[in-house]
């Protein structure tokens, strides 16, 4: 999916029509390169903001192409403070400490349906990992957490050429909830099926939980432990920077001179 093709464009005329703030997963293309991406939207429909994973995982990396700084946005908008990150990158404590750091209030955590891996003897305890990163997030950082994950359909399998294989993979998967910042449940968990998870939150409570621990703020030491950031973009090709500028061109009497003194030397 491109940024600003129709595919978009319909997304953000949807979100615009129900007056909601969506974010959506999508594999986006820029140009020739392909990136793990999360994409904002307001209530209006427009796009005010992306996160494209930093690091894709394992094999992902035969796929998509890495983020930069530029892709760590907290957003500020009307129903708060938004950020996210996708899979693995909750175990980037530096990354999640990044967006902490921006008084992130609420946190959209979006993960794969892994659990429904049944050839992987691990995938089983995948939902427990989900669910302490989203509890763990939602206390460290003092934050709502939505978590979402994709679940595993027929038309998946179908298209992965994986029906009728159960020893590989299973439909359903996922493991979904809304988390305060206390680490409790506010809706789900929800696992396996499709369902629409509603709660309403008070941000009220997040200052109620940094008057303990403001992880980053009164309860950091900065003079003992400090991260470094650099949110800006990265392009492949920019203008030279100051420090390349050419040196200045000499004028001719200049030159003249130096190659008189260079024969002169050699003489």
């Amino acid at each position: 999916m491109t940024v600003g093709s129709d595919a978009t464009d319909r997304i953000g005329a949807a979100a615009r029509q129900a007056g909601v703030h969506v974010v959506l997963g999508i594999s986006e293309r820029d140009g020739g390169t392909l990136y793990n991406t999360q994409l904002w939207f307001d209530r209006k429909g427009a796009i005010v903001g992306r996160h494209r994973k930093l690091q894709p995982t394992h094999v992902e990396r035969t796929v998509w192409g890495r983020g930069d700084g530029s892709d760590l946005p907290v957003l500020d908008t009307d129903i708060g403070r938004l950020g996210g990150l996708i899979c693995w990158e909750h175990s980037m404590d530096l990354a999640r400490y990044a967006l902490a750091s921006q008084r992130q209030q609420v946190h959209v955590g979006a993960w794969p349906g892994i659990s429904a891996l049944t050839h992987d003897p691990n995938s089983p305890f995948f939902n427990q990992v989900v669910e302490t990163a989203a509890r763990y997030h939602a206390w460290a950082a003092q934050c709502f957490v939505v978590n979402v994950s994709s679940r595993i359909d027929d038309e998946v399998l179908r298209r992965l050429d994986l029906v009728d294989r159960p020893e590989m993979i299973r439909t359903g998967g996922g493991w979904s909830a809304i988390v305060a910042p206390t680490g409790r449940m506010l809706a789900g968990p929800n696992v396996d099926d499709e369902a629409l998870l509603v709660a309403d939150i008070d941000l009220a409570e997040i200052v109620y939980l940094k008057y303990a621990c403001d992880s980053a703020g009164h309860y950091a030491r900065p003079d003992i432990l400090r991260l470094a950031t650099n949110l800006t973009p990265q392009p492949v090709a920019a203008p030279f920077a100051a420090s390349f500028t050419a040196a200045p061109q000499r004028s001719e009497p200049e030159a003249v001179r130096s190659a008189d003194t260079q024969e002169a030397a050699a003489v």
